[in-house]
């Protein structure tokens, strides 16, 4: 499974935070009172960013490579914790901060979406012409087909 998106309300010094981990897919989301609409669409040139995709990573079991980069004090640890919040199972994410993550399970390429912290799913519209699967954190522990390998260097 691979992080496509990554969205942060607020924590620390992120506040409505938008992440993007792969340029296949264009993915938003918009705060209206209590509600949020989650906007999710292929890039324009997907297949083509596709077929490059899969010429780079073919069957290896790296499937996509990311760099977080700016300013001291920019956030990029904080980003770092939030997704490492994520990636522990059989954690209690109802005190965390509200996230949402969308991954690409590698195979199938289905999209699922994964809600962290204080939020319930009625709160959430989806917008997209894909199949999606949305799973609340709070109320599922991570099965092993959700878990990802990550690895991350930072100074």
């Amino acid at each position: 499974m691979q992080l496509i998106y990554c969205y942060i309300e607020q924590y620390k010094a992120l506040n409505n935070a938008g992440i993007h981990f792969d340029n296949r897919y264009e993915c938003s989301v918009e705060k209206n009172g209590e509600q949020y609409e989650l906007t999710i669409n292929k890039a324009e040139d997907f297949d083509a960013l596709q077929n490059v995709h899969d010429f780079v990573w073919g069957d290896s079991n790296i499937s996509s490579m990311s760099a977080i980069v700016g300013d001291n004090g920019a956030g990029k640890t904080t980003v770092l914790e939030v997704i490492g919040k994520y990636f522990r199972a059989y954690e209690d994410y109802s005190d965390e901060p509200f996230s949402i993550f969308i991954c690409e399970c590698t195979k199938s390429r289905n999209l699922k979406i994964f809600i962290q912290g204080n939020i319930q799913l009625e709160q959430i519209s989806i917008n997209s012409k894909m199949k999606c699967c949305i799973f609340d954190l709070k109320n599922k522990e991570i099965n092993e087909e959700d878990q990802m390998t990550v690895a991350y260097v930072t100074n």
